[in-house]
C-alpha cells in the first residue's frame, strides 16, 4: 500500500510540473504577444482603432462678400436650404433615390452624378443632393417625408448670391462647383468638401484664396455601423474675406444703362490713382445661374449670343482703335522731330501711295491743316503723310509706351494684349515683308492695330497726365502709387491735348455735341470710327450707300476716348460700341453720360477739390 502511495505521488508531481511548464508557456506566448501589440506595435493599432471610432468633417467657411467703392454688395450670400445625404446610414441609396423623386422633382443628370459622387467620396462625407433657397413650400413637402428617406437631412446653409445681374457680372464673374481637374491641382482640404464653390471668373476667380475662408472641423465618436455617438472636438470656419472694389456702384450703373442693347464696353480710370471707377461691358448676364448648375438651355443661349455676353469686352474685346489712335502717329512725329506745331499738310481727300488711293473720310478735303487741327477735325491725309515719315517702329514705340500692345496687368482674368503690328511681327506671322501700305493703314488706327476698350482708357489716361498710370480694379489702402514719367516732351504733349480739346469744345470738332455739363469742367476727347469691311460693288448697285444699311456684323465699331477736366485732369474714359456705325454720334455720347456722372459724384465727396468749375461758367 506503501508502494502504491509513492508511485502516486511520484505521478502527480510529474503530471502537474507538465502542466504548469505548459501554463507557463503559454503565459510567456500571450505575455510576449501581448508585449508586441501594446508596446512594439502600440501607435500603429491604437491608430487605428482611433480611424474606426472617430469621423473627422470638414465644415466649409462662409464666403467673404464682394463690394462696391460705395458699399454696395455686388456677390454676396443668402440662406439657403440644403437636402444632404450621408451614405453611411443609407441602406439602398437607388430605394433612397426612387422614393426622393416622388417627392421632388429633381433631374436625370442630378441623380447620375449623385450615385456617381457616392462611389468616390468616403460614406461620413455629408453630401449635397439638392439647394431650395427660399422654397418654404418644398421645404416643407420634404420635412413632412424625411422619414421616408434614410440618409438624408435638411440643413441650412448660405448660398452665393449676385443682387444686380447683369451689371456687374463681367467684374465679379461666379462660382460654381469644384471639378476633379481643380481638386487635382490644389491640396486645399475646402476643395474636397462636396457642393463647395470656387471662383471661375472674374474678381471671384482672380481673389478666390481671399473669399474662401478656412475650413472648420468637426470630430464626432461613431459606433461600428458608423452613427454618431457624441461631439468630441469642434474647431469653427473662418469667414472669407470682403473685397472692395474701386468701381462706383452709380456711375456703373449709368454707363450701362446708356449702353443699353448695344453691344461694347465703357471704362472710366481715375488718373491720379489709376483706379477703375467703371467698367460696363453689355450684354452682361445672370451669374446666379452658374451658382447650382447651370442648364444646358441657357449656357447655349449664353454661347450662341453673337453678341457674346459672357466676354468682358473692356478687357477681352481686341478693336481696330481708328481715329483714337491717331495721338500716337501724331506724338510720335513730333517726338522724332519730323513735324512740329508749324506744320501744315494739304488734304485733298485723299492720298495716292503709288497706284493705291487712300480716302480722307471727308471726300471734299480739309485743306491745309496743322497738328491740332488734323486731330480735331481728324483729318487721315494729314496722318497718312506724317506716318511715311516718321515710320511704323517710332509710331509703334510710343503706342506701347502709352499702353497699347500689352496687358495692363488688371485683377482680371483673360485680359487680351491687343496688336501693334511691326514689320517683325508681320514677317514672324505671316512670313511676308512689310509695306508703305501697312503704315499708311497703321497710322489711322486701322489694318492689323487692335486695342482692347481699357488699353484706350489707359492711353488716354497717360496723355493726360504724362505719368505712366496703370489701372486696378481692387485699390491698395494707403497712399496714392507714385507713377513715373513718361520719357516724352510736355510741350508736345500739350499739342497733342490742345488738339483733343477742339475736338470737343471747338466749332469744326468732331464730338462738339458731347460737351460735359458746365459744372463739370470741360472734356478733351477724340472720335473714332473703325471700318469692319468696305461696301461692296453688289451692295451699291443693290442701294446700300450707307453703313448703317450693312447688317449688324459688318457696321463699323464706333469708338471714343476723352478725360476732364481739361485744365486738371481726375478721369479718363474710353467707349466701343461694336458696330455702332459713328464714334461722335453713339461712342461720345457714353462717355459724356459716365464722366458727368462721375464728376457730380466726385465733387460730392470732394468739395475742396482745387480749380473746381465755376456752376455758373
Amino acid at each position: 500500500m506503501g508502494y502504491g502511495f509513492k508511485e502516486f505521488k511520484s505521478r502527480f508531481s510529474r503530471r502537474v510540473f507538465f502542466l504548469s511548464s505548459v501554463k507557463l508557456g503559454l503565459g510567456g506566448v500571450l505575455g510576449a504577444r501581448m508585449y508586441q501589440l501594446q508596446i512594439l506595435n502600440g501607435e500603429k493599432y491604437f491608430a487605428l482603432a482611433e480611424g474606426n471610432r472617430i469621423d473627422l468633417r470638414y465644415l466649409p467657411p462662409g464666403r467673404g462678400r464682394i463690394l462696391t467703392a460705395d458699399g454696395v454688395p455686388v456677390a454676396d450670400n443668402k440662406p439657403n436650404f440644403s437636402l444632404v445625404l450621408v451614405p453611411y446610414r443609407v441602406r439602398s441609396l437607388e430605394e433612397t433615390l426612387r422614393v426622393l423623386q416622388d417627392i421632388i422633382p429633381i433631374e436625370p443628370e442630378k441623380i447620375e452624378e449623385i450615385r456617381k459622387l457616392n462611389k468616390r467620396i468616403n460614406r461620413f462625407t455629408v453630401m449635397p443632393v439638392k439647394e431650395f433657397p427660399g422654397d418654404w413650400d418644398t421645404l416643407t413637402k420634404l420635412s413632412t417625408h424625411l422619414h421616408e428617406l434614410p440618409g438624408m437631412d435638411i440643413v441650412v446653409n448660405s448660398l452665393r448670391e449676385y443682387p444686380h445681374p447683369p451689371l456687374f457680372s463681367n467684374i465679379t464673374g461666379y462660382v460654381a462647383s469644384v471639378n476633379k481637374r481643380e481638386q487635382a491641382a490644389s491640396d486645399s482640404v475646402l476643395l474636397r468638401i462636396p457642393g463647395m464653390k470656387i471662383g471661375k471668373n472674374g474678381v471671384e476667380k482672380t481673389t478666390n484664396d481671399r473669399l474662401i475662408g478656412q475650413a472648420g472641423e468637426i470630430k464626432l465618436e461613431v459606433n461600428s455601423v458608423g452613427h454618431v455617438i457624441r461631439e468630441l472636438d469642434r474647431k469653427e470656419p473662418v469667414q472669407g474675406e470682403d473685397i472692395k472694389l474701386s468701381v462706383n456702384f452709380e456711375v456703373q450703373k449709368a454707363a450701362f444703362e446708356k449702353l443699353g442693347d448695344e453691344s461694347g464696353a465703357v471704362t472710366v480710370m481715375n488718373v491720379r490713382d489709376g483706379s477703375v471707377v467703371c467698367m460696363a461691358s453689355t450684354p452682361g448676364y445672370d451669374p446666379n445661374k452658374f451658382v447650382d448648375g447651370i442648364s444646358h438651355k441657357d449656357w447655349n443661349a449664353l454661347r450662341d449670343n453673337e453678341k457674346a455676353p459672357m466676354n468682358n469686352k473692356a478687357i477681352t474685346g481686341m478693336y481696330p482703335p481708328g481715329s483714337t489712335f491717331k495721338m500716337m502717329t501724331a506724338l510720335a512725329a513730333l517726338e522724332a522731330g519730323v513735324i512740329d506745331e508749324k506744320t501744315r499738310i494739304y488734304c485733298p481727300g485723299h492720298f495716292n501711295l503709288g497706284r493705291a488711293r487712300f480716302h480722307c473720310w471727308k471726300y471734299s478735303g480739309h485743306g491745309s491743316v496743322n497738328v491740332i487741327q488734323a486731330i480735331m477735325k481728324s483729318c487721315d491725309v494729314f496722318f497718312y503723310e506724317i506716318a511715311l515719315m516718321v515710320g511704323i517702329e517710332k509710331i509703334a514705340e510710343t503706342a506701347r509706351k502709352f499702353g497699347l500692345g500689352e496687358r495692363s496687368g488688371i485683377e482680371l482674368v483673360y485680359e487680351k494684349s491687343g496688336i501693334m503690328p511691326t514689320p517683325n511681327w508681320k514677317r514672324s506671322l505671316y512670313g511676308k515683308p512689310w509695306v508703305k501700305g501697312d503704315t499708311v493703314i497703321s497710322a489711322i488706327g486701322q489694318g492689323s492695330v487692335l486695342a482692347t476698350p481699357l488699353q484706350l482708357a489707359i492711353m488716354t489716361a497717360r496723355i493726360a497726365t504724362g505719368k505712366a498710370i496703370t489701372p486696378a480694379i481692387i485699390p491698395n489702402q494707403g497712399t496714392l502709387p507714385n507713377f513715373p514719367d513718361l520719357t516724352v516732351s510736355p510741350e508736345n504733349l500739350a499739342l497733342i491735348r490742345q488738339g483733343m480739346f477742339d475736338v470737343v469744345n471747338t466749332p469744326g470738332g468732331t464730338a462738339l455735341r458731347s460737351r460735359l455739363e458746365p459744372e463739370h469742367g470741360k472734356m478733351a476727347g477724340k472720335t473714332g470710327t473703325a471700318q469692319v469691311r468696305r461696301i461692296t460693288a453688289a451692295e451699291r448697285a443693290r442701294g446700300v450707300i450707307k453703313n448703317e444699311q450693312l447688317p449688324w456684323k459688318y457696321r463699323d465699331h464706333a469708338l471714343f476716348v476723352g478725360f476732364a477736366p481739361f485744365d486738371n485732369p481726375i478721369f479718363a474714359a474710353s467707349a466701343v460700341v461694336e458696330h455702332g456705325s459713328a464714334g461722335s454720334r453713339v461712342a461720345a455720347p457714353m462717355v459724356k453720360a459716365a464722366l458727368d456722372k462721375t464728376l457730380e459724384l466726385y465733387y460730392k465727396t470732394h468739395p475742396n477739390e482745387t480749380n473746381k468749375p465755376d456752376k455758373k461758367a
